[in-house]
């Protein structure tokens, strides 16, 4: 009589138990199911935000392209010496460091 209602009890006791463990898996699939729903939210904004960057980005390298070819079609007229020729002069000092030392 004793040890069967030991074992009854224990019976009960994983029944309990195995109701709860349900209970709670049912809930945490719940919890993921809105957490992969407010994730795909934020990713869905994130990402149209930055496609909008990146569109403003590109419109503004586009601008910036547009106003340096304006200037390089200005910039030589008004200088005379394009910056190519000043960049190659510029190597000769380097030459006549050498001839400094010996």
């Amino acid at each position: 009589g004793r040890v069967s209602d030991e074992i009854r009890q224990v019976e009960d006791m994983l029944s309990h138990a195995e109701a709860a463990l349900l209970t709670a898996a049912h809930q945490a699939s719940q919890e993921v199911v809105s957490l992969r729903a407010s994730l795909h939210v934020s990713v869905t904004a994130v990402r149209g935000e930055m496609q909008s960057e990146a569109a403003q980005l590109a419109a503004r390298v586009g601008t910036c392209e547009r106003e340096s070819k304006k200037f390089n079609a200005i910039e030589p007229k008004a200088g005379g010496v394009p910056h190519a020729a000043n960049k190659s002069g510029d190597v000769t000092p380097s030459a006549n460091q050498e001839g400094d030392v010996a």
